[in-house]
Parts: C-alpha cells; sequence; structure tokens
C-alpha cells in the first residue's frame, strides 16, 4: 500500500472518531503493514482506538465483528465505524497480547475463554443463514470434499506456494478418506455454529476486564469443534495439556448428545481443520499477490502436510 493509501485511510479515521465524539486525537506515530492487513493506533480521551485495512477477502470482517459483539460484548470488540470503499474499519481496543509465560492467569483465563465462546456459539445456533449473508464461510462438512477438489485444482498457486508433486499426489490420493470423515461428521451432527477459525493465541488480547477475541475475518459456519483448534495445537506443542480444555468444551453440548459421540466429532474436526484452513488461504486470501509470495511461501503447504498427517490417523 502506497503512502497515499494510507494517508486516506488515516484521515478517514481521525474524521469518524470526530464525529463520534472522540477528542485529544493523537495521530498513530507508526502503521504497521503485514502480509495481509494495515493496523494503526489512535489514542483519544476515551482510551486507544484501532484502525484496520485488510486486503479484499477480508471485507466482512467488521460487519461479522459487529454481530457477534452484540450477542457477546465482553468477548468481543466494539465496532466503531466501517467504510466499505476504503475496506477499513476502527474498534476500540482491547488489551495486549495474551503471553504464554502467565503461568498464574493461562488456566483459568483460557477455561473461562472456552466456557464464554461456548456460550456465544450456542447464540448462534439459528443463525447460520444470517451470518453466511454476512459473508461467513460455509464450513459445513458436505462442502469439504469440494474444497479439496478446489484445492488440486490451484494448481498455479500450489507450485508457487512450495507445494510439491509428492504432496499433490498425496492430497489426490486423500479424496476417499476425507469423504468418509465428511460422513462420519454428517452422521455425528454436531451443533452447527459461529467459528471463528484462527482462534489461537495472536488472536487473544488480555485486557482490563478479561480476554477478548479478535480478528474475526476468518469466521465461518460449520461445527461448533473447529473452535478452537489451532489454541490446543498451540498448547500441545507448548508443553501445556490441552485435554482439560477440550473436555471443557464437549462439555458444554452435552445435552445435545452422547458425550463419546461429540468428542469423536471433535477430534474429526481436528482432522479437516488444516484443509479447511488451507483453502482459505488459496480462495479468500490474495495469495496471488507478488507483494505477499516471499513471506507466503511455505505456509500453505505446512497446513496440508499437518491435514495429511492427521488424516493417517483416521484410514
Amino acid at each position: 500500500m502506497d503512502r497515499d493509501a494510507v494517508n486516506s485511510r488515516i484521515g478517514w479515521a481521525r474524521a469518524a472518531l470526530h464525529r463520534q465524539g472522540f477528542a485529544g486525537i493523537r495521530l498513530p506515530g507508526k502503521v504497521r503493514m503485514g502480509a495481509w492487513s494495515m493496523l494503526a493506533r489512535f489514542q483519544t480521551d476515551q482510551g486507544a482506538v484501532w484502525l484496520k485495512y485488510v486486503r479484499g477477502a477480508y471485507r466482512q470482517e467488521p460487519a461479522l465483528t459487529a454481530f457477534v459483539h452484540r450477542l457477546a460484548p465482553d468477548l468481543v470488540p466494539e465496532l466503531l465505524a466501517s467504510d466499505d470503499a476504503l475496506a477499513c474499519w476502527l474498534v476500540r481496543d482491547v488489551g495486549a497480547r495474551f503471553a504464554m509465560h502467565m503461568a498464574q492467569a493461562r488456566g483459568p483465563a483460557l477455561m473461562a475463554m472456552i466456557d464464554h465462546h461456548a456460550a456465544l456459539q450456542a447464540a448462534t445456533l439459528e443463525c447460520g443463514d444470517e451470518l453466511r449473508r454476512l459473508g461467513a464461510k460455509d464450513l459445513r462438512p458436505q462442502n469439504y470434499p469440494r474444497y479439496l477438489d478446489d484445492l488440486l485444482h490451484a494448481e498455479e498457486v500450489l507450485a508457487q506456494d512450495g507445494v510439491g508433486a509428492e504432496t499433490v499426489a498425496a492430497l489426490a490420493r486423500a479424496m476417499d478418506p476425507l469423504r468418509r470423515v465428511a460422513m462420519a461428521l454428517v452422521a455425528l451432527n454436531p451443533p452447527q455454529t459461529l467459528v471463528h477459525m484462527d482462534l489461537r493465541l495472536t488472536n487473544l488480547k488480555q485486557g482490563a476486564h478479561g480476554l477478548r477475541i479478535i480478528d474475526w475475518g476468518d469466521g465461518g459456519v460449520g461445527p461448533a469443534f473447529l473452535d478452537p483448534v489451532p489454541l490446543y495445537s498451540e498448547l500441545d506443542l507448548g508443553g501445556v495439556a490441552s485435554e482439560p480444555l477440550k473436555a471443557r468444551q464437549v462439555s458444554h453440548w452435552q445435552s445435545g448428545g452422547d458425550p463419546r459421540d461429540l468428542a469423536r466429532a471433535q477430534s474429526l474436526c481436528r482432522i479437516v481443520f488444516p484443509l479447511l484452513y488451507a483453502h482459505g488461504l488459496v480462495h479468500s486470501r490474495p495469495s496471488r499477490e507478488e507483494t505477499l509470495r516471499a513471506g507466503f511461501s511455505g505456509y500453505l503447504r505446512g497446513y496440508l502436510d499437518i491435514f495429511l498427517r492427521r488424516l493417517t490417523t483416521y484410514y
């Protein structure tokens, strides 16, 4: 993004804050430019506010953020303003990054997050059509073979991102086992809810009033247990047992089915999650853009390799 484009969004944000009664607005000293987004922090008389711009694949993020904030204002940041033409929006600051070294707070805080997030998901059980109209991805199990087929036909992007012929051949062989996983999930009929799809430590913020979940641009509607697969993986890799959190999550849905079936659905969601995330990288995110190539290479390949390794536990 060039300087004029950045300045136009900074100017829009300042004007939007003035219209909403904010005062003492200090322009951001630094603008953070990432592969997917631009972030800038304004200080105001009402606390910090973040300006966010994300490339066109995530234009639905402000609408989804506003929707889930209405359902869970204590868990999701408040959207203050958005502009479709500029593809940017403003949200209130919700705190600093949730640090892994917070040994005293980590267990209770994450347990509370699981509880609140499950309650949010339960509130969206009847909202699938509305969420899809807002741009949420359709992550119902019957679609998973089609997602794999989409990936196999994205030959140019797979090659660009370092996915070799051996991995592509393995993905083609994975179609039948994936169909069995999808059929098993359909038969188990786990609750179909809003899922964040990128619920990991970097998207949890620790503020004065507890944890908040940010970055809802990957949000979809599908089996509830697709969340928070990335968090469980991070905890396991960090030497922190994720099993208590998984059991806590299943306990929230016991009134809707046999706990053994729910736990099985949870395990199957762990298998398919990296495939669904990889599909998003190719078909939702701007992976073809020249400026992203250096940072993107290997990221997609890693998720596909994880999917194939996990799928071997099923067949």
